[in-house]
Formats: structure tokens, C-alpha cells, sequence
């Protein structure tokens, strides 16, 4: 009978199991802001830690109450607790998430991490984007709390477009509005006092006016102004900046360099039908207007994201001539006319049923460009050329691999970081063959 530990299963279940040291991160609205579960961590506690502000908030819990002080002494003292035949439940208070800029990673450092349960309350800097309405999954975050302020000075020299500093009540608002200044650019900016709590305060201010001091919990916001009046778009080759985009998903937009060499190889004409499938933001469909006004183009795209950004690009580059598609390729372009041009940038993972399709409906002299990002869609595309050796027509191809490093902030310096390579493939009708 196996007890407790077999060479061959590892550790048994049930009791045997070492009891973990439960971290729960409580936010302003004190016991409020718990789950069940980190409620019961407090209430079944025979060893209760934490800060007395957050002690104070459960004067009945824990056989025992260690006020959170030295750190180096609290891990020590833990490290023995964990050593003892009959480890207490020990319970450990935090504020908001002990695994953000927390106490959990310090925790981590010196514990065993199977010994650990996390409890994570809402995050100051989840409730600050949520009380400005400002999509955070892309925010830079600091936190001048004990730490440098070489990351915020980071994130200002390369113009994030939105960041969240962490305070500390030793960094004064006039130290934050000296960092701010600095910056090559020009940014919204909020302090966010006492999140969750009675004080709470959320105030917009200017760079030259910020108060003589806020609340010891605050987070800073800031948020990159937009020019109101962009430079003029060129003739070929508009920055991505200038597309409306969400920066948090890049796989939408066919970038400039590639975008440039994608246009050279559809060999375009005026008056022509153009597909553009997997349009994403319309950046493709948006320059072959600019080039081509006599032409008509249809920007295919099946997410509803997308399609609010083509209609915005559409609008904003003054480009009519250019059609919002919804929906999946194939089937989207059953009512569409035969096209003269077809641009491929994205086929939902069957590129051999879409390039079957395209084929069948392309003008005689008509030309594909599909571009290709991934090893599993070249595989497709170069299986599908050779299922066409012996078809009628045949189909003749170039492929153009492109390569492009651009400068990166590194620190002071900057160097040069390769971005995903892209094979661009031009497929043109060649002859028909005899009896085919």
C-alpha cells in the first residue's frame, strides 16, 4: 500500500499534499472586493499578515496577526513556518494584485511556487483605464513605486502612445511634469487617486498645472495626442500611421514596405476590377485607389473589426471607388465581377479552394499576388502550383521573399529588428495546353 510518495507516481492526493500559503490581494473597498474563495483564505487563516491598514479590516481573523514590516524578516520567518510537521494556514493580505508590481514576485523568489495560491483582487491601473473608457491591452506600464524612473523616461523618448505609471508618494507631481516634458511629443494626462475607495478622484490636467501633491495611492495615465491636422498622404507608400488601425492586432494591416512591393507586382491598369481579399483595414484597396481612380475595388473581409476600418479608411483618404465586402472568401465573391487583379493577404487556412476559385473567374490577362507569412500557407500555395503543372491553362510564377529591418529603440541607441518575413507570389495564366 502506497501512503504517501511512490518512486513511479510522484506525490499522492488528499492530505498528503503540503498546505499552500494563500496571497490575497484586497482592493480599496476592503472585504468587499473579495471572492468567496479569498474570503474563506481570510476566515480559515490561523495566521493572518498584512500591512495594519489592511489587518485592521479583518480584526477577527487569524489566530495569530503579524504586521506586515522587514521584508527579508517575513520571508524568513515564512520559510520556517513552511519547515514545521504542522504548517498553520497561513494567510498573507496584499493590495490589489500581489503579481503586479506586487509582493508575489518577491514571494516567488524565496518560496516554493507549488506552496503559493494567489488571490488577485482588480488591479489600480485595470480600475484607471476603466474609469478614463481607454482600452489598456496595449499600455506600457511602470511603476515608480521603490523603483528607477528609467522605463518611464524610456517609454516618453520612444512616444508610447498610452502609459500607466505607477506612483510613489516620494515622486512629486512637478518630478512627473520634469519626465513629461522631456518627451519628443505631446500626451492627454490623468491622475487616478484612491481607486475603489470614498476619496476616489479622477482628474485631467494639464502638463504646466498639475497639483502640489495627490494621494499616496495614484496611478498616472498618460495618452499620446493625435495631430488634428495629419501631412498630406503620398502618392505611393502612405505610413501605417495615417491608416485607422488597432495597434493591438498588426496581423490586420499589410505594412508599408511589403504593401509598396505588393502593388509593384500586381502590375496594375487603369480601369480594372481589383479584389482584395482578407483586406483587413484596407490598406491595400485604399493605395490602389490612390493610383488607379478609373478602377473599382473590392476589399473582402470577413471580420466585423476590419470592415469598421476599411469604411473608416474609405472615408478618410476620400477613396469611393473602393467596396466594403463582409464576409469569408470564397463564397463573398460569388456576385462580385470577374476580376483583372486579385490581391491574396489572407485566406482563413484554405488557400488551395480560394486560389481555385480566383483562378476560375480571372480575366484571361489577369494577374494574383498572394502574400504569405507562415510556413504552413507557403506549403499550400507551392502544392497547389504543382497540381497546375499539367493543367489548362498553365500558370506561370515568381516569388519575391522580402526581408525588412527597421530601427528600434534600444536604451540611447538604436538598431536595426527584422520584421516577419513575407513571400510575395505572382501567379499570371500562361498557355493552354493541347486537348486540355
Amino acid at each position: 500500500m502506497i501512503n504517501s510518495t511512490d518512486a513511479r507516481t510522484g506525490p499522492a492526493v488528499g492530505p498528503s499534499i503540503p498546505p499552500s500559503i494563500q496571497v490575497v490581494g484586497v482592493g480599496l473597498e476592503g472585504p468587499d472586493s473579495l471572492t468567496t474563495a479569498a474570503r474563506d483564505a481570510i476566515e480559515d487563516a490561523e495566521l493572518l499578515i498584512g500591512t495594519p491598514r489592511l489587518l485592521a479590516a479583518f480584526p477577527n481573523c487569524g489566530e495569530a496577526q503579524w504586521p506586515l514590516g522587514d521584508l527579508q524578516t517575513l520571508l524568513t520567518r515564512l520559510q520556517a513556518q513552511l519547515e514545521r510537521p504542522h504548517c498553520p494556514n497561513i494567510t498573507l493580505l496584499t493590495s490589489g494584485d500581489p503579481l503586479f508590481f506586487g509582493l508575489g514576485r518577491l514571494l516567488l523568489s524565496a518560496l516554493p511556487a507549488e506552496r503559493l495560491t494567489f488571490h488577485p483582487s482588480v488591479s489600480a491601473v485595470q480600475l484607471a483605464f476603466s474609469r478614463l473608457r481607454i482600452p489598456w491591452q496595449q499600455a506600457t506600464i511602470v511603476s515608480l513605486h521603490g523603483r528607477s524612473s528609467d522605463p518611464f523616461n524610456a517609454a516618453l523618448a520612444q512616444g508610447k502612445p498610452t502609459i500607466a505609471v505607477i506612483g510613489d508618494p516620494q515622486v512629486s507631481p512637478a518630478a512627473i511634469s520634469a519626465m513629461v516634458a522631456t518627451a519628443p511629443c505631446s500626451f492627454h494626462l490623468w491622475c487616478c487617486e484612491n481607486l475603489g475607495s470614498s476619496e476616489e478622484r479622477v482628474q485631467r490636467y494639464e502638463l504646466g498645472s498639475l497639483p502640489a501633491s495627490v494621494a499616496p495611492l495614484h496611478v498616472w495615465v498618460l495618452q499620446k495626442c493625435q495631430t488634428d491636422a495629419p501631412p498630406s498622404p503620398p502618392i505611393l507608400g502612405v505610413a501605417d500611421q495615417q491608416f485607422a488601425r488597432f495597434d493591438d492586432r498588426p496581423g490586420l494591416m499589410t505594412i508599408r514596405p511589403v504593401r509598396v512591393l505588393a502593388l509593384a507586382e500586381l502590375d496594375l491598369r487603369p480601369h480594372q476590377t481589383v479584389w482584395d481579399i482578407g483586406a483587413g483595414t484596407g490598406s491595400v484597396s485604399v493605395e490602389i485607389a490612390r493610383l488607379s481612380p478609373t478602377s473599382r475595388i473590392y476589399a473582402v473581409e470577413k471580420s466585423a473589426a476590419g470592415l469598421k476600418l476599411i469604411q473608416a479608411n474609405i472615408a478618410r483618404f476620400e477613396t469611393p471607388q473602393v467596396i466594403p465586402v463582409g464576409g469569408a472568401a470564397p463564397g463573398a465573391l460569388t456576385p462580385l465581377p470577374n476580376p483583372h487583379r486579385v490581391f491574396i493577404g489572407g485566406h482563413g487556412g484554405d488557400l488551395a479552394t480560394l486560389l481555385d476559385a480566383v483562378t476560375l473567374r480571372l480575366h484571361p490577362q489577369g494577374r494574383v499576388v498572394v502574400a504569405t507569412a507562415t510556413l504552413e500557407s507557403q506549403t499550400q500555395l507551392m502544392t497547389w502550383l504543382q497540381s497546375r503543372t499539367q493543367s489548362s491553362p498553365t500558370w506561370s510564377h515568381t516569388h519575391l521573399q522580402v526581408n525588412v529591418s527597421c530601427d528600434s529603440p534600444v536604451g540611447r541607441y538604436q538598431r536595426l529588428s527584422p520584421l516577419n518575413p513575407v513571400l510575395l507570389t505572382a501567379l499570371m495564366p500562361g498557355e493552354t495546353l493541347l486537348g486540355g
